[in-house]
């Protein structure tokens, strides 16, 4: 059961800025906004690549202290980053298009391959969308500043999103997923509601 979280999911696979308040005519001249300023009204709008996990790291995802997979985080450029996913000790190979505006699933593939196929995939034409600033997202924001723990330690600024879906016949299937500044994934869950329904999760249990 606790294999069929991760693959079902790979299958399925963050504030607006007040408008100031007029002044007298003498004092609206425009203020110059320094890169720094900048930058910081950026990050409270929903910097999401600040949630982008470390490349060259490898995760392992644990639940009750068994291992459910790993991920292991082979090379990144300005927009994408590549992953690939050992379960059961099969690779996938999965590509997520991660700025600071979205998180989209945009590529997978069975299989281990190397840190170029970053430079040379083409995208699906229908990503799947994780997150998305602009509230374009096939999930939906539960948390952004929610803390969370797993074995790998406690995680503040967490954003929860989660998405529902029909697959199994009579009833919902919940997934929900947690994402850390600088971690990305550390938590996610796996529900079918239902008389005969269950849950799984999987958690960070160390990345290194």
């Amino acid at each position: 059961m606790k294999k069929t979280i991760y693959s079902l999911l790979c299958t399925l696979l963050l504030l607006g800025c007040q408008a100031p308040t007029p002044g007298p005519i003498q004092e609206t001249k425009e203020k110059q906004i320094s890169p720094k300023e900048q930058k910081i009204v950026k990050n409270k709008q929903g910097n999401l690549k600040h949630y982008r996990p470390q490349v060259g790291t490898i995760r392992t995802y644990t639940n009750a202290g068994e291992e459910i997979y790993t991920h292991e985080i082979v090379s990144e450029n300005d927009e994408y980053i590549q992953q690939t996913v050992y379960l059961s000790g099969a690779p996938t190979t999965q590509i997520y298009r991660w700025t600071d505006d979205e998180i989209a699933l945009v590529y997978e593939i069975a299989g281990n391959q190397p840190p170029e196929l970053l430079d040379e995939f083409i995208p699906f034409e229908t990503p799947e969308m994780m997150m998305n600033n602009n509230g374009q997202s096939e999930w939906l924001i539960l948390e952004k500043n929610n803390t969370v723990t797993v074995p790998a330690g406690t995680f503040s600024n967490v954003i929860t999103i989660k998405k529902i879906t029909a697959e199994v016949e009579g009833a919902e299937t919940i997934y929900t997923r947690y994402y850390a500044p600088s971690m990305g994934l550390i938590k996610e869950t796996y529900e079918v509601t239902g008389d005969t329904g269950y849950k799984d999760e999987a958690n960070l249990e160390n990345s290194q």
